[in-house]
């Protein structure tokens, strides 16, 4: 028998806290395989946007490849997403789902906490001066704010 498992946490300090079991934890850890964070691999991004578009249509009963995500305006907004494929998933399938009658996916349609951390991206663009920038004073005005 074979076992594929993930977690986020840290096994191994949770083994020497004594709040995972040992021995289990050496039965899953055979082949450890460390992925990094969806924020990481941006280029996976559009085909698991693509992946779990074609997985919900079936489910909703609607023709696959007929609704988009890229090209949409909701595009970027699930970049701020990205950390997690499973939050990325539910957002996609949420998105799809209340974009019923349109072909396009659009910002609305995304959680409210997407909608909420591109708020906070836009409102908190930096800008610079062309005649350029004082480092230093620049950093501690960022710091202060």
């Amino acid at each position: 028998m074979r076992v594929i498992a993930a977690t986020n946490s840290d096994l191994g300090r949770m083994v020497a806290d004594g709040l995972f079991r040992e021995d289990l934890f050496y039965r899953l850890n055979v082949i450890p395989v460390q992925l990094p964070s969806l924020r990481e691999r941006k280029e996976d991004i559009p085909l698991l946007v693509r992946h779990f578009l074609e997985s919900s249509a079936p489910m909703a009963r609607r023709p696959p490849g007929r609704h988009g995500l890229a090209g949409s305006d909701a595009a970027p907004d699930v970049v701020l997403l990205a950390g997690n494929v499973r939050q990325l998933e539910n957002a996609v399938e949420r998105a799809f789902a209340l974009s019923v009658g349109r072909s396009q996916i659009e910002v609305r349609d995304l959680p409210p906490e997407v909608q909420q951390a591109r708020d906070l991206a836009l409102s908190s663009a930096i800008t610079l001066p062309e005649e350029g920038v004082d480092l230093r004073r620049f950093v501690a005005v960022i710091e202060r704010s």
